[in-house]
């Protein structure tokens, strides 16, 4: 008897959850894949009466016109820096240079002075007295590929406001430590 009742009451539930769409726009599994195409939009924030948006500017902003090229300026520096504002010259940039400090991303960079057209065969000549093998290179986006003893890097080469940056990376899939590429990048600043 007790096992006839169990029995109903499993029937009676599977019959009741059979109602129930488990899957599909009303169920409890809905596929909002395409949600997105039914939005709308919504107003611009809009300033109070008697604020100005004076003051609001992008924090960085994204450079207009063609593709990025090795050329085009760029900062190590953070956003709003005094450097970065051309207001001081730190006395740790004075000289002649190359400088390893750390860029806006927090990673170690190598600045060194002068525009990409001179620096950038000094750094070919640098990486192949460190003893690199370099696999290829390409001027116009800033980049060396290079080997050495069964490891590959990208070595970074980009026209900066303050002279010429230069960041190394693993070409391979485990990251690059900042203290291992800082003492690359201080190898190779004693070649430059």
């Amino acid at each position: 008897m007790k096992l006839i009742r169990i029995f109903l009451f499993g029937l009676i539930v599977l019959n009741l959850t059979a109602c129930w769409p488990i899957a599909g726009q009303h169920g409890l599994i809905h596929n909002r894949e395409n949600d997105y195409l039914k939005s709308q939009q919504q107003t611009t924030l809009a300033i109070p009466a008697g604020l100005s948006n004076s003051n609001i500017q992008d924090q960085a902003p994204i450079p207009q016109g063609p593709a990025w090229s090795s050329t085009t300026p760029a900062s190590i520096l953070p956003p709003g820096s005094i450097l970065a504002q051309g207001k001081a010259i730190a006395p740790a940039l004075q000289g002649n240079g190359p400088w390893l400090g750390v860029g806006s991303n927090g990673e170690p960079a190598l600045l060194v002075n002068g525009k990409i057209a001179t620096v950038w065969p000094q750094v070919a000549t640098a990486l192949q007295a460190l003893q690199y093998q370099i696999a290829g290179s390409d001027q116009r986006v800033g980049l060396y590929m290079v080997s050495r003893n069964k490891q590959a890097f990208v070595f970074n080469v980009l026209q900066a406001q303050q002279g010429v940056v230069i960041t190394v990376e693993s070409y391979e899939s485990i990251p690059l430590q900042n203290k291992d590429a800082k003492k690359l990048l201080q190898e190779l600043s004693k070649k430059l």
